[in-house]
């Protein structure tokens, strides 16, 4: 065989060095590609809407304390005239709107824009620039100030908050601890949590009165005359309604089967009703709704209590009022004093209702509903010319949610 010349061998070889050097760069492009390209499609924005019914929205409201007051012949000419929850969380949600809200107070639309009516309209008519020469330099005040309790996040605003305890109040028969609110709203989920450390209201002088008669009561059923003659007036007798903390949280996101999950709760701790007689540890209210528009349609509500008791003797509240537990022979006289001292007082407790529902017509809704313990006072109040039974109701663990879908 005939060996080829060095002179030969050159070139052949240089084409072997490029070949070779082409091969190592096309593999260097290809795994550069295989590292970078599933980079680059997670950087990548994508549509968080596009594999989601074509129509859905979602509601969700939480409120531990909801609170009105009125007369029973109506002190003013409207619906609910004196509001509140203490706190509260809402959230509304669907393709073209991201929004939510968290309030450690939150006295309803009316209250959170009563500053804007001042400035919109009484500021506008007192100092019209027409009437009351010389003219002031428009605006007066635009914008008006927010209302200092409540946040609210939407699409421009995604994320807001307040922090700081600080107590509103003091002085008066309603004093608020009032803790944090925080809400945030995208196009992949909307939530909201309002947090209170304290409430306390103060009691009717009735109540006072009741509450220290019933625990002297209690003492002589479970203990003895005896021990009913050391009972004392002690702070929780001018209590209408005490809570430790309470938390209101709502939350809308799509889970891993595609639905559309709407939750709501409320949570209140160390709660004492009138004048202390009735102790709850904790009361918590759960609502769910989920939904997807096609086989999915679910909902839950639950309402628990625990740590109930009347004078240290376990108790259970239903839509009937309050039962006291404990030995055979002290439970009926127990729970007959307390209804005698929930009467004198103006005062009622009972557990109201949870339920849900499941529309399957072509957009399937899916609701869920929790009203959580009724606690109601009223009191008839001798004034000049509005004479009245005057009334306050606490709704406490408030919390709803409705989910609907439909590709259509």
């Amino acid at each position: 065989m005939k060996r080829a010349s060095p002179g030969e061998m050159k070139p052949t070889s240089r084409a072997l060095s490029r070949v070779r050097r082409a091969c190592f760069g096309a593999a260097v492009v290809l795994v550069t590609t295989a590292v970078v390209a599933p980079m680059v499609a997670r950087a990548a924005p994508s549509d968080p809407d596009a594999d989601r019914p074509i129509v859905w929205s979602g509601n969700a409201s939480a409120s531990p304390i909801h609170g009105q007051a009125d007369s029973k012949n109506g002190v003013l000419p409207v619906y609910q005239p004196f509001f509140a929850n203490i706190p509260d969380a809402a959230s509304t949600w669907d393709p073209g709107t991201a929004y939510a809200r968290a309030s450690t107070y939150y006295p309803g639309p009316t209250g959170t824009n009563t500053l804007n009516l001042i400035c919109d309209q009484v500021m506008t008519q007192i100092f019209n620039p027409k009437a009351l020469p010389p003219s002031l330099e428009p605006p007066i005040c635009n914008p008006a100030p927010k209302y200092p309790l409540t946040v609210e996040a939407d699409g421009v605003h995604p994320d807001v908050r307040t922090d700081g305890s600080q107590a509103f109040g003091t002085g008066s028969p309603l004093v608020i601890t009032a803790t944090s609110a925080i809400a945030h709203a995208d196009r992949n989920s909307v939530y909201g949590d309002g947090v209170i450390g304290s409430v306390d209201l103060v009691a009717t002088p009735a109540a006072a009165s009741a509450s220290l008669a019933f625990r002297k009561q209690a003492a002589a059923i479970l203990h003895g005359p005896a021990a009913a003659a050391t009972v004392q007036p002690q702070a929780s007798d001018n209590s209408t309604l005490h809570i430790d903390s309470a938390v209101a949280h709502t939350k809308q996101i799509y889970d891993s089967d595609g639905a559309l999950v709407v939750t709501a709760s409320s949570t209140l701790k160390g709660i004492s009703l009138a004048g202390g007689t009735i102790q709850i540890g904790t009361l918590k209210s759960t609502s769910t709704s989920r939904t997807d528009g096609q086989s999915i349609a679910t909902h839950d509500e639950h309402i628990t209590l625990e740590g109930v008791s009347v004078q240290g003797q376990p108790a259970a509240i239903d839509e009937n009022g309050v039962h006291v537990g404990g030995s055979s022979s002290s439970a009926k006289p127990l729970t007959d004093a307390l209804n005698s001292a929930l009467a004198a007082m103006g005062a009622k407790v009972a557990l109201a209702s949870a339920t849900g529902s499941v529309d399957s017509s072509s957009t399937k809704t899916v609701t869920s509903d929790v009203q959580g313990l009724m606690f109601y006072v009223e009191r008839l109040l001798p004034i000049p010319n509005l004479t009245d039974v005057y009334y306050a109701t606490f709704t406490l663990g408030l919390a709803g949610t409705r989910a609907s879908a439909a590709d259509i």
